[in-house]
């Protein structure tokens, strides 16, 4: 009996997929019409798709798929960037965090093996390690815009990227880390660029912002996050490009009143800031990122320092008829030594045409994995209340958000019969009783048998109803 029930409240559910229409008055909800989406100014972002030819089946792979060349950059002791073209935001980090674990470390603090990785992602919103998507993002409007939720292994707050936004990630040795340094480098090799409407700086925390401005304000233009582990390090940041800042906002403002109140005292909370578009090319970007990064961190190419006594003498060692030196005579002597050495560093470009390697493949199945997006939040507390209805429901969600209990109280302007209303989470509360189940809307709503309810909290939650 208990399992006939069960299906049938299955089946209940799939049926609500497609006929329902949400009673709650909510501009994000899951039947936009077109009239909506411009006047949210969304309609850009009704075309993402997942990149497919990034994310082919690769089962069949051979061994070292990319070749020499490729793993062999990775290791190389020597400093090296790297550019990706593709636009899938779980390759680009599951590339990233391949980089970051075969970098060679160095034996002592002078050598150089530093990495830096440039990308570019798709639609996407991307959390920290530590925190909490449903506090931090309006999660029905992401599912109703199709973005993928991602969540990095570094901690910082929560970024939403498209394609106006490029990213970078420093990489070098534990013991040479420093917030400032790489961020402060390529900030001088922007500001000399003359490509900028407006200077820029670092602040403490590492993150770029602009100078202020007549009024005093600063705006951020790149947020940072940070990783040290196993001797090395790495930040990586975002860098505001042409990016819709319009849609940042929405995507990151959650109203309470009908998404909840969450209790996440367990997760790091993202800082907000008021963000500003550099304006440049992304092309232009990337060109002073690996122009900054060569200086800082080239190698230096090797050149004969000419001085007057070569210059007196033939390719065969034999003095030339030149009596006088010319150093002197042109008043050279200072200008050659103070000439900086030319600095060079191999760029490497990964576009997708070849197969990846095997490990970056698991982790790009594990980065889209719910277990890893959603089941890596810290507990917490989901408050929900429905004025119309007259209902407050306290939701607890522990390890791998997995419900633990359902609270629910009737108010007073209840429309609805208060034995109704708790009869509509027996079956939900009983199921508890037995077996925990992932904290979803369809999960959760799927155990309600009101459909006002049922529709209700599930679109709260994150509306895959």
């Amino acid at each position: 009996m208990f399992a006939l029930f069960r299906n049938a409240i299955s089946r209940k559910t799939c049926d609500l997929n497609w006929t329902r229409r949400l009673k709650t008055d909510f501009p994000f909800a899951d039947d936009l019409t077109s009239i909506d989406y411009d006047d949210y100014n969304l309609e850009d972002f009704l075309h993402y798709r997942p990149d497919n030819t990034d994310s082919k089946p690769r089962q069949e792979d051979p061994p070292n798929p990319f070749g020499d060349e490729f793993l062999n950059a990775v290791v190389a002791k020597e400093p090296i960037v790297f550019v990706s073209k593709m636009k899938d935001p779980h390759w680009n980090l599951a590339i990233e965090d391949f980089i970051y674990n075969q970098m060679p470390l160095p034996s002592d603090n002078a050598a150089n093996y530093n990495r830096l990785f440039l990308y570019s992602n798709s639609p996407c919103v991307v959390i920290g390690k530590n925190q909490n998507p449903w506090k931090e993002v309006n999660l029905p409007l992401l599912q109703s815009l199709r973005i993928p939720l991602v969540r990095r292994r570094s901690g910082g707050g929560t970024v939403v990227h498209d394609l106006g936004n490029t990213n970078f990630s420093f990489m070098t040795s534990k013991a040479n880390f420093d917030r400032q340094k790489f961020s402060s480098k390529l900030v001088e090799v922007l500001n000399d660029s003359k490509l900028l409407k407006f200077n820029l700086q670092v602040n403490e925390r590492g993150d770029i912002i602009s100078l202020p401005d007549a009024d005093g304000m600063t705006y951020k233009v790149s947020g940072s996050a940070y990783k040290l582990s196993k001797g090395r390090s790495y930040h990586h940041a975002t860098m505001l490009l042409n990016s819709r800042l319009d849609v940042l906002k929405k995507l990151l403002s959650r109203d309470e009143k009908k998404l909840g109140v969450v209790d996440a005292k367990a997760s790091v909370e993202s800082v907000r800031s008021k963000v500003k578009n550099l304006d440049i090319p992304s092309d232009d970007f990337i060109r002073l990122a690996i122009k900054g990064f060569r200086e800082e961190y080239g190698t230096i190419s090797d050149t004969t320092a000419y001085s007057s006594e070569t210059l007196n003498k033939t390719n065969d060692g034999n003095e030339t008829s030149i009596e006088y030196d010319q150093d002197e005579l042109f008043n050279l002597k200072d200008f050659m030594v103070s000439t900086p050495a030319e600095r060079s560093v191999r760029v490497m470009y990964i576009d997708g045409s070849k197969p990846l390697p095997t490990e970056i493949k698991s982790t790009y199945e594990e980065l889209k994995n719910w277990n890893w997006k959603f089941g890596a939040t810290p507990k917490f507390t989901h408050y929900f209340t429905n004025e119309e209805i007259g209902i407050h429901v306290q939701i607890e969600v522990g390890k791998h958000a997995e419900v633990k209990d359902v609270i629910v109280n009737v108010l007073d302007n209840c429309q609805l019969s208060h034995e109704s209303v708790l009869d509509s989470f027996r079956f939900l509360q009983q199921v508890l009783r037995t077996e925990p189940i992932k904290y979803t809307g369809s999960t959760v709503a799927g155990y309600i048998t009101n459909d006002q309810i049922s529709d209700w909290l599930g679109f709260s939650i994150d509306n895959t109803v």
